[in-house]
């Protein structure tokens, strides 16, 4: 639950202070180092988070310390999408 809230909070930040990456994420389940150079990033109870821009779309990426399938929870207005790893 803990996590969850940490992710949720990191999430929330202001668009102005989420940097702007240097190049394209490509969304293929590896965190290359290239492509998040610059990223903010934050450690909240055994996982990672890295957060970008790029352009007008906002980059996540998080890393679990141990074994475990991750879910990314987006939220807008009147709606709230869930993003399970899997997808």
């Amino acid at each position: 639950m803990w996590a969850l809230l940490g992710a949720a909070l990191i999430a929330a930040t202001p668009s102005g202070d989420i940097p702007e990456l240097g190049r394209d994420v490509v969304p293929d389940g590896r965190v290359d180092p290239a492509e998040w150079r610059g990223a903010r990033e934050v450690k909240v109870d055994g996982m990672r988070v890295r957060l970008g821009r790029r352009g007008d779309a906002l980059a996540v990426a998080v890393e679990l310390d141990g074994p475990g399938i991750s879910s990314l929870v987006v939220g807008a207005a009147d709606r709230v999408w869930v993003l399970h790893a899997s997808a």
